[in-house]
């Protein structure tokens, strides 16, 4: 059991690899880093500005690499990257054995009237990743987390 909180002491925090440097990447990304945890971005341009820029809005010591590089440098990692996307990244994360696995994508699909509307789908994505995955959290759940500020008790 790993049981993370926000009064931890620095070196004992695990590394954060998010995935995705878009909307919810540069929103969690920082949060995680104020909380003291190492934070890394996976990106498909890892040397682009928006990736740069995201890194260096977050920490001093954050760090981009590519989407497999930050997986396998994480402890936990938080995929962030939209739906249609989201099976094709996962399968590309290689071995995520005892790694914890946060989705906070949103699984949907265009319907004939124009609008998005939900595939419940929950655990889909952890098929689909090598070795399968020890825990899926939702984002109702992240966000509780996020919100609070701390995250705790997480079983792997």
């Amino acid at each position: 059991s790993l049981i993370i909180a926000s009064n931890s002491s620095a070196a004992n925090r695990p590394t954060v690899a998010i995935i995705g440097t878009g909307d919810m990447g540069d929103s969690l990304g920082p949060r995680f880093a104020q909380l003291g945890f190492p934070v890394v971005y996976g990106s498909r341009d890892p040397n682009g500005e928006k990736a740069k820029l995201v890194a260096g809005n977050t920490h001093p010591s954050a760090r981009v690499m590519s989407q497999l590089d930050a997986a396998q440098a994480g402890d936990i990692i938080i995929l962030a990257v939209p739906w249609p996307a989201m099976e094709e990244v996962a399968q590309n994360l290689g071995a995520t054995q005892g790694k914890i696995i946060i989705d906070v994508s949103f699984p949907h699909q265009q319907a004939e009237d124009g609008y998005y509307e939900p595939m419940i789908v929950w655990g889909a994505v952890l098929s689909a990743t090598p070795g399968g995955v020890g825990v899926l959290f939702p984002p109702q759940l992240l966000l509780g987390m996020y919100l609070a500020g701390r995250l705790v008790n997480a079983s792997v």
